[in-house]
């Protein structure tokens, strides 16, 4: 199934600048651990997603959509706190997230991040967000950048025209 977020919403991205998310042989030696997420909250976030988070980007229901999208994101990264030392993999997130100016946006990571995001209806209410950020203690510390939703998928182009494997002779 193929769902749309609206159109007017807006994704802030915020990447901490100079932070890196885990990768390489690190991650490869967390996913080696024998660590798995219980059960019964694998279902539990399969759920949010079917029955909260696509009927409320089905019905333009954007409240409904951030609560669920940032309860799903803090489920995932209580998860892996102990292997990104905290919720969120970057310390400057993690600051911003529980500061008192920047609580109230709904952040989520993106896979060890450290770029989180938020949502908002519109394009104003992004820059309003963008516009507090800059004009606060983390105007040095972090990114912004304001993204539409992709709704067509994405678009794979090669730079040489494929050759077949073998070759037909008669």
């Amino acid at each position: 199934h193929k769902y749309e977020i609206p159109d007017a919403w807006r994704i802030v991205l915020l990447p901490p600048i100079g932070a890196a998310g885990l990768s390489g042989a690190r991650e490869e030696s967390v996913f080696r651990e024998d660590q798995y997420m219980e059960e019964s909250t694998i279902h539990q976030q399969a759920s949010l997603i079917r029955d909260v988070v696509v009927p409320a980007i089905q019905n333009r229901q954007f409240e409904l959509f951030c609560r669920a999208i940032g309860e799903y994101g803090r489920t995932a990264g209580r998860f892996f706190a102990p292997q990104q030392g905290g919720v969120y993999s970057s310390s400057i997130v993690r600051r911003l997230s529980t500061s008192q100016e920047f609580n109230d946006l709904p952040l989520v990571q993106s896979s060890w991040g450290p770029t989180v995001a938020t949502f908002t209806q519109t394009r104003r209410q992004a820059e309003d967000i963008v516009g507090r950020i800059l004009g606060s203690t983390f105007a040095d510390e972090i990114q912004c950048r304001i993204v539409e939703p992709l709704n067509c998928g994405a678009i794979v182009q090669t730079t040489a025209p494929e050759t077949p494997d073998y070759v037909v002779r008669g």
